[in-house]
This record gives C-alpha cells, sequence and structure tokens, in this order.
C-alpha cells in the first residue's frame, strides 16, 4: 500500500521513539505518563502502515465472499495474514515482557530496523488493481 520508502522511515521512526522511552526509563526519572506518552507516539506511527481498523471487516468479508463462491480470487488472505501478525505481535510482546519486564522493549527496538532492512529488500511485483475491502476490482 505504501512505498518502501515510507515503510523503512515509519519502522526506524517508531524505532527511534521506542528507544527514547527506553532511555527515558533507564535514565530518568521520568513519570509513567511521559514514557507511555512517548510509546504511544511510536504506536501511532506503526498504526499509520496497518489499517487495523477495517482488516478485520475486511478478512471477514473475503472469507465469506470466498465461502460462498461469490469471490474466486485470494486477495483476502493477505489481510488474514496482516491481522495474524498484529495477534502474533501482541502475543510475542506481552510474553516478552512477562519474562523481561520493562527491558522487553530493546527486543522491539532492535526489531524494528530489521524489519526495515527486510521491507527495504523485498523484491517487488506489478501493482494489482485494488477495489473495496482490498478485494481485486
Amino acid at each position: 500500500m505504501w512505498p518502501r520508502a515510507r515503510l523503512t522511515r515509519v519502522l526506524i521512526l517508531a524505532a527511534v521513539l521506542l528507544a527514547a522511552a527506553g532511555v527515558l526509563h533507564a535514565a530518568t526519572t521520568a513519570t509513567p505518563a511521559l514514557i507511555g506518552f512517548v510509546l504511544a507516539l511510536a504506536m501511532g506511527a506503526e498504526n499509520t502502515l496497518l489499517d487495523t481498523g477495517g482488516l478485520l471487516v475486511e478478512t471477514a468479508w473475503g472469507l465469506t465472499d470466498r465461502l460462498l463462491g461469490t469471490a474466486p480470487h485470494h486477495r483476502w488472505i493477505r489481510s488474514l495474514r496482516l491481522w495474524g501478525a498484529v495477534v502474533v505481535g501482541a502475543a510475542v510482546g506481552a510474553y516478552a515482557y512477562r519474562m523481561f519486564a520493562f527491558n522487553a522493549l530493546w527486543i522491539a527496538v532492535g526489531a524494528a530496523p530489521v524489519a526495515a532492512t527486510v521491507v527495504r529488500n523485498i523484491p517487488t511485483g506489478p501493482a494489482e488493481p485494488v477495489g473495496p475491502y482490498g478485494l481485486e476490482s
């Protein structure tokens, strides 16, 4: 959906904001509200990459259309993968927080630049026209 350069920049911005929250926590007596604000900024930046608000509905509609035989294509699988990534990321993050407390944040700080590098190096394919709900038009 977004140009690769933007994806990379947003992931790097998220890493910088996460690192700033980690430094605030480790090196200062900053209030939890300030640290939470910086973390919310990082999450908001990442949220610009995924339209998660309509993603679950889009997946359900695509799956329903596929089951009813009205949609022969598999574009809904992309939405399902993105939702799966959100769910797995939340579960892994919760587990890491349980194991490492606030230090789990540094895992995310390291993972964001790795993700930016991977996204930047994925080969591109031809663009496909997309209609409403992410389905082919």
